[in-house]
């Protein structure tokens, strides 16, 4: 039985293998909410770099004060929006930008992530 990796997308269509292949990973990210910016590596390939997200947070979201009653916020309980970045990965580089929140309850979203791919 072959062992690796595959990532799908929503239809089940197959976006990376690296089944027959060993997966390396490179490094680590951490991308701040609200915060360009971009990592630089020559392992990096446009084609053949993925990124796993390993956790993902709420920039300036605190779910104390979200949940009292005197907050300005309880009123909204089931309305946030999260802003996520906007990644691009070209040979050598990993960057990322954020767009302004279109909502006045928009938090922009903190991920760590792995990097990696396969050595040539």
């Amino acid at each position: 039985m072959p062992i690796g990796l595959q990532v799908r997308d929503e239809e089940g269509s197959i976006l990376y293998d690296f089944s027959s292949e060993s997966f390396y990973v490179f490094g680590t990210g951490n991308i701040v909410g609200g915060i360009n910016g971009s990592i630089t590596d020559p392992r990096i390939r446009k084609d053949d770099t993925i990124l796993l997200p390993l956790a993902q947070t709420l920039h300036g979201f605190d779910v104390s004060d979200y949940n009292r009653t005197d907050s300005p916020h309880y009123e909204f309980q089931h309305k946030v929006y999260a802003v996520f970045p906007d990644i691009v990965i070209k040979d050598g580089e990993i960057s990322w930008s954020f767009r302004a929140p279109a909502h006045p309850l928009g938090h922009y979203v903190d991920v760590t992530f792995v990097y990696g791919g396969r050595m040539f």
